[in-house]
């Protein structure tokens, strides 16, 4: 059916819209009367997602549209979160009701999407990610702490991790809120460091810090009473020239501020054990 006066120039609006968004759009994304958006309708222009969020001239609406529409449903500062947020970074796979987060308290409920609402969430704790508002990585993995298991959400730490994505001093002070995280056991670099944070309390040792600061250069397990710096090296350490080119000036640094140093590869502690237990014994203290 052929458009009428403004109504043309309106659609064309909306369509070119729709194209930067998977093919969905939002009645509160442009000044168009309720009237026409229902004669659109009529006509099989636009098919209903959600309340006032439409596939604009199609029904073959993809998954990453259906995850736009849902933003879209949010309202103006909606974002994708939590596990919908994790698969569209990639590190996290989700099949179920798409999650979003609403940048204010007392949001209505949307069938067919699990709704969080926070006053904290800003433009610095989100992202476009295939042009979809998104929590970023850190603050979707802040959010996955009130809703995973331990063992999920250390595979979730660790896999956005692997793939670059997350600064640790984001993930212990998240931006505009307080740290929601419960089980900080989980918060570790790999599976290495949460074996070896093990193996500190059945060996004895005195307890440590993981992934602290001594003057500008973090390590991986620091003793500060004792005066201890241990760096845990595992296979893809030094796969990152940058980190390789970093090893020696952790060393120099951590000598010069008075802590012994020493580096300990996931394969020595794997195979000799007993070897590493005795040197931390005799650096730290315990009971051999």
């Amino acid at each position: 059916m052929p458009l009428v006066g403004m109504s043309g120039h309106q659609w064309h609006e909306v369509a070119r819209i729709a194209a930067a968004q998977h093919g969905t759009w939002a009645v509160w994304q442009s000044d168009v009367h309720k009237e026409l958006v229902a004669r659109w309708v009529r006509n099989g222009l636009l098919h209903r997602l959600h309340r006032g969020v439409y596939a604009v001239g199609h029904t073959a609406v993809s998954p990453l549209g259906r995850l736009m529409a849902a933003v879209l449903a949010g309202g103006p500062g909606a974002v994708a979160s939590h596990r919908s947020a994790a698969a569209l970074h990639g590190f996290r796979k989700h099949a179920g009701l798409p999650e979003v987060t609403v940048p204010r308290t007392g949001a209505r409920r949307r069938k067919g999407i699990r709704l969080h609402a926070s006053t904290t969430l800003t433009s610095h704790n989100s992202t476009r990610v295939h042009g979809i508002p998104v929590t970023t990585p850190a603050r979707t993995l802040t959010d996955l702490a009130d809703v995973l298991s331990d063992n999920d959400l250390a595979r979730a730490v660790s896999a956005a991790e692997r793939a670059g994505l997350i600064d640790r001093h984001a993930l212990q002070r998240p931006n505009g809120r307080r740290n929601p995280v419960r089980r900080p056991h989980v918060w570790t670099r790999s599976q290495f460091e949460r074996r070896f944070r093990k193996a500190i309390q059945d060996w004895g040792l005195p307890p440590a810090k993981l992934n602290q600061y001594i003057g500008e250069y973090e390590y991986d397990v620091v003793w500060r009473d004792q005066r201890v710096a241990v760096e845990l090296d595992h296979p893809h350490t030094h796969l990152n020239p940058e980190a390789f080119e970093l090893d020696p000036l952790k060393a120099e640094a951590a000598e010069e501020a008075g802590f012994a140093f020493r580096r300990i590869t996931e394969k020595r502690f794997a195979t000799r054990p007993l070897e590493v237990r005795a040197m931390l014994i005799r650096l730290v203290g315990g009971e051999l």
